[in-house]
């Protein structure tokens, strides 16, 4: 897995992403440091160049917090200041 370095403010979280489902195995696993659970699906997502997740899980190392999230769809990548498509 890959481990990146855990910044002020973040956690470090096992990140897994699984493109379909059912699935017996994720197709993406990492650790990731980011200041939330979600924000570390986000990023493990990127970095595996998915832009939909059927499931997807992250665990942060010190076992406070789990989180799972399914159908995750993540959007265009830029933001202008105007609304959200």
């Amino acid at each position: 897995m890959l481990e990146r370095p855990c910044g002020e403010g973040q956690r470090v979280f096992a990140v897994a992403i699984w493109r379909w489902w059912p699935s017996l195995f994720p197709e993406y696993l990492a650790s990731v440091a980011a200041p939330a659970a979600f924000a570390a699906i986000e990023q493990g997502m990127r970095v595996a160049g998915a832009r939909f997740a059927a499931r997807a899980a992250a665990i942060a190392r010190d076992g406070s917090l789990s989180y799972r999230a399914r159908g995750v769809r993540l959007g265009g990548g830029t933001h202008d200041g105007g609304s959200c498509s």
